[in-house]
């Protein structure tokens, strides 16, 4: 694999390289080298040892703040510097070198009398054989009074990598782990904080995208871990090699949860479906990435940076559509991605100052976070506005609805016919919703009188209109009271066309209590019941017909029953007998008919009751029915 090594060099005007002083060095740390010189002829040890001496044409002086090296199929980059201490004590001295991505680093230390120190590194170097056990190359100088020394440094890596050579006292190295600890624990602390607030939210609103931003806040932790190479310190230091690895794995995941982050975020399912669908298939394909270092010969930084523009340039487009489209946030979701992709790519490439470089990654997922911090809260706000305006929807409508209520009960009869031929009691209970159940009577003398019970298709204030309808309707069918086919035809006709999408099933009954006739129509409502109490029998007066209110010759057929004395005739709606428990099982008729046979002795109004409460305890007492009860009963002595 061609491999490109990229070193941070400092500028000179000089030709020739000279040494750097260090003997006032205290509290400061040496980041500019005076220069640099590189050789790409050295190979291993024994080389070094040939060229000490040779010529210094061996060696090159940059004069770039950055070195593009490309050494000749090899994967070693040398490079020296000179140290000098004038003063007249010894100088002890540390050479720290950022090691991601650098494989192996040999530091030798010539001494004027020609000792020579030799000191490993490097990024797959067991902690334990490094001369300092710590995350970067550290190795330990002393120079002594007046002393002069060379550094020779190989640097070895498979993968396009960039780093700082700098000088430290023992006091500016505590400075400097104190800063670097500080601004560590507060990248960390804002990673946990996010975590936190992204689970939180997820938990509180059920919203997945929040959840896809914690998958996003962990593998960004990881990331950056493993970049500041602290995964090696504390997980594998044994297996230092497999870093760049959970590093590049780590990228991959957070890339997908930040994809399915970005979908549902910015709600594309709602703004642009193909933009969704297409968001969903790159949170898919980007899993074909994971094993692409190992397939083909490409650096795994190219890939990465690649893989990153394009996926970030995917959530552009998305976030720049849906902010045309009105949605506010997603200016904080430009503004954040934008930061991270900057300090992304600062982190992977070499730049003349190398502090921005080294905190890049850091800052730019910090500021990302902060920004996607104000994407939510800017998302909860329009929420929250969104709640209160359907929330004063909602109170409207539930006005509305509370009136079209009290216009449905108005609608019904404020009691019962007294008659003495007869015991007569009606119930009814409405559902939570409005529903449209409706019943009505009309006496023309005591000893005849007309039962009309109706129930219209559907609910709420469009079945409570339909149920006003029927009142009219009913009453403009009293002449023909004691002909109930007639009745219903001429309630038909009033209906047609006016019921929209709805329809009503209705029986229409008149009782003589003269001749004890029961004259009955029904225009597809379940059959009328009749509990034959001296003969302790239930018998259902069956009567097919077809709905009214959309056709305008409807099939109808009208019957007749003579009742006897102890007869009790029910007259019901289907929210009786179609109540549903928690099983899923329907009352039906058979438990119907055990409520009205165990309460033979019981009078109309108490049977009613009775019934109501099977129902209710069948379907639990804190569930809300799913339609209207309507019962009538008539009890002939």
């Amino acid at each position: 694999m061609k491999l490109y090594l990229i070193s941070l060099l400092v500028f000179s005007f000089s030709l020739f390289s000279e040494p750097v002083e260090v003997s006032d060095l205290k509290n400061e740390t040496l980041n500019i080298l005076p220069f640099l010189e590189n050789n790409y002829n050295l190979v291993n040890e024994q080389d070094l040892l040939k060229v000490i001496h040779s010529d210094e044409k061996n060696w090159e002086i940059s004069r770039s703040p950055v070195a593009y090296v490309y050494p000749g199929g090899g994967t070693h980059l040398w490079t020296r510097f000179s140290l000098k201490n004038s003063g007249s004590t010894e100088v002890p001295i540390f050479i720290s070198i950022k090691e991601f991505a650098l494989d192996k680093i040999i530091c030798y230390v010539v001494h004027e009398n020609e000792n020579m120190e030799r000191f490993q590194g490097g990024s797959s170097l067991p902690l334990k054989y490094k001369p300092i056990h710590m995350i970067d190359s550290l190795f330990p100088v002393h120079l002594s009074p007046n002393e002069s020394i060379k550094i020779y440094l190989d640097i070895q890596s498979d993968l396009i990598a960039f780093t700082q050579i700098e000088i430290f006292s023992i006091s500016s190295l505590l400075d400097y782990f104190l800063k670097n600890y500080v601004l560590t624990g507060i990248f960390y602390g804002i990673i946990i904080f996010m975590s936190i607030f992204s689970f939180s939210i997820f938990y509180y609103l059920r919203d997945y995208s929040y959840l896809y931003y914690f998958g996003v806040m962990f593998f960004d932790g990881i990331y950056q871990l493993s970049q500041s190479s602290l995964t090696t310190y504390f997980v594998y230091p044994e297996n230092p090699e497999i870093n760049t690895s959970i590093w590049y794995f780590a990228f991959v995941m957070s890339l997908f949860f930040a994809t399915l982050f970005a979908r549902d975020f910015l709600n594309l399912k709602f703004y642009h479906t193909k933009l969704h669908r297409t968001l969903g298939i790159m949170s898919l394909v980007i899993f074909l990435f994971l094993p692409l270092p190992s397939l083909i010969n490409e650096n795994i930084m190219y890939i990465a940076l690649t893989v990153g523009f394009l996926y970030i340039l995917g959530f552009y487009i998305s976030s720049f559509y849906v902010y045309r489209k009105g949605f506010q946030p997603a200016k904080y979701f430009i503004l954040g991605w934008s930061f991270l992709l900057l300090g992304k790519i600062f982190s992977i490439i070499p730049i003349e100052n190398y502090y921005y470089s080294e905190y890049s990654s850091a800052l730019g997922s910090s500021l990302q976070m902060l920004f996607v911090a104000l994407a939510i809260l800017s998302k909860m706000n329009r929420l929250q506005i969104e709640k209160d305006e359907m929330s004063n929807e909602i109170t409207g409508i539930k006005k509305e609805l509370n009136l079209a209520e009290k216009m449905q009960l108005s609608l019904l009869p404020e009691g019962v016919p007294k008659l003495k031929g007869c015991d007569l009691a009606a119930y009814y209970l409405p559902m939570k919703q409005i529903g449209g159940d409706y019943y009505d009577f009309y006496v023309k003398d005591p000893q005849s009188f007309t039962c009309f019970v109706a129930d219209v298709s559907g609910h709420g204030p469009a079945a409570a209109l339909v149920a006003s309808m029927l009142k009219v309707a009913f009453k403009a069918s009293h002449s023909y009271y004691h002909r109930p086919e007639a009745a219903l035809r001429k309630m038909n006709t009033s209906l047609l066309g006016n019921l929209g999408k709805k329809f009503v099933t209705a029986v229409y009954a008149h009782f003589s209590l003269r001749s004890n006739i029961l004259t009955y129509c029904s225009a597809g409502h379940p059959a009328i019941m009749v509990h034959k109490r001296n003969e302790d029998k239930v018998i259902y007066l069956e009567c097919k017909g077809q709905f009214i209110g959309w056709f305008e010759n409807i099939k109808l057929k009208e019957h007749q029953y003579k009742f006897a004395s102890g007869d009790r005739i029910i007259i019901y709606t289907d929210g009786v007998i179609e109540a549903f428990n928690e099983k899923h099982e329907m009352f039906d008729y058979d438990n119907f008919e055990i409520a009205v046979k165990s309460n033979a002795s019981m009078n109309a109004e108490g049977l009613n009751y009775f019934i109501a409460y099977r129902v209710k305890e069948w379907i639990g007492f804190a569930k809300e029915f799913d339609d209207d009860i309507t019962i009538l009963v008539i009890d002939i002595p």
